[in-house]
């Protein structure tokens, strides 16, 4: 994981699904548009444009309920270009 990466311009969210599994707990799926943005390392200042191979990216954020049956995530994963 890389630290102080911030995502910098527009990007735009769509495609969103879901997924319950047996266990109760789920997945949503979405992906994003990072063709407008770039990262900036917050420390340097150094900006890197996205490349325009990889600017669709698929995100998995993983989902449980907590006690008070509210959905939480639990952990997120990305796929660079997985939005083709």
């Amino acid at each position: 994981m890389t630290k102080d990466i911030t995502l910098v311009g527009e990007t735009r969210a769509y495609k969103p699904q879901t997924r319950i599994s047996a266990d109760g707990s789920g997945t949503l799926f979405y992906c994003v548009d990072e063709s407008k943005a770039s990262t900036k390392n917050r420390k340097t200042g150094e900006i890197t444009e996205t490349p325009a191979d990889t600017a669709q990216v698929l995100y998995q954020a993983k989902l449980s309920k907590n006690d008070d049956g509210v959905w939480q995530t639990t952990s997120v994963s990305t796929t660079q270009g997985g939005c083709k």
